[in-house]
């Protein structure tokens, strides 16, 4: 098993442990040829930790989707691949799009904000954030990092959940562990 999906299994425990169940959402692991038969067909290369993610889990169907952290589901491998054929590979769209980046959809709120993993530019590897009506923006700088990071906002607290299944941030202390654990991302030196 790989980091990815060691961080994974940690995440997805540790969130059952606050009464959520995102495990009984997960679609089964994909098949790397499969993977690369579609990402193929949409000109596009994953990054290495990405096709690790979703050969752990193919993603959740949207109809299921359940938080794996506050907001946010990982996407279907299928509707990930569609969203990026929509919107993703258009320069003028300014969903995920950042400059000189191509950028892969992975967790998305429903509600259209997203994170993405740059899979070519000088960004690669790093996730990008994005939400509506906003400039998107590097928030970390490897998947690897953000699922430590989720991880650990579980594992100290930041992450609850309240008596309705509803997990709530604590936004300070997020912030703080997210400077410490990502000092070169400016994002959260400057929210």
């Amino acid at each position: 098993m790989g980091r990815i999906a060691e961080l994974c299994e940690a995440l997805t425990s540790r969130v059952a442990s606050l009464g959520l169940n995102p495990r009984g959402a997960l679609l089964p692991g994909l098949d790397v040829h499969a993977m690369l038969r579609e990402t193929q067909s949409l000109a596009i290369e994953l990054h290495p930790e990405l096709a690790e993610l979703y050969g752990w889990s193919g993603g959740m169907p949207r109809r299921d989707f359940c938080d794996l952290f506050p907001g946010y589901g990982m996407l279907d491998f299928g509707d990930a691949c569609s969203l990026y054929r929509e919107v993703g590979a258009d320069p003028d769209d300014d969903f995920l799009a950042a400059p000189n980046q191509i950028v892969f959809p992975v967790f998305e709120s429903g509600g259209g904000d997203a994170y993405g993993v740059v899979c070519a530019g000088d960004l690669y590897g790093s996730v990008i954030w994005h939400v509506l009506h906003y400039e998107p923006v590097r928030v970390v700088e490897s998947l690897e990092s953000q699922l430590s990071f989720l991880l650990e906002c579980v594992e100290r607290g930041v992450y609850t959940a309240d008596d309705d299944g509803f997990v709530e941030t604590d936004l300070e202390r997020q912030k703080a562990l997210a400077v410490s654990m990502n000092p070169k991302i400016e994002y959260w030196r400057d929210c």
